[in-house]
C-alpha cells in the first residue's frame, strides 16, 4: 500500500443466495468488500481490489446515513 498512496486494498468475497423456489433459477450474487490493514499479507486465490480513499469515505458516509435513517 506504500506504493499506492491514497488507496486501500480490499478483499472481495462473493455470496450466492439460495433460492427456495425451484421455479426461480436465477440466484442473486452479493458482493462484500473488506478493507485490509496495511500490514495484512495478500494470499493467492483471493480476489483483491484497489479502492481509492474517496470511495472509502463515500461508502462510510452512506453506511452512517443508513444507520441514522433506521434509528428514526
Amino acid at each position: 500500500m506504500k506504493e499506492n498512496p491514497g488507496h486501500h486494498v480490499a478483499l472481495v468475497t462473493f455470496f450466492f443466495s439460495k433460492c427456495e423456489d425451484q421455479e426461480a433459477a436465477a440466484a442473486v450474487r452479493l458482493t462484500r468488500i473488506k478493507l485490509l490493514k496495511p500490514k495484512d499479507t495478500l494470499l493467492l486465490g483471493h480476489v483483491y481490489r484497489l479502492v481509492s480513499s474517496q470511495e472509502v469515505a463515500k461508502a462510510l458516509r452512506a453506511r452512517k446515513y443508513e444507520k441514522m435513517i433506521k434509528k428514526e
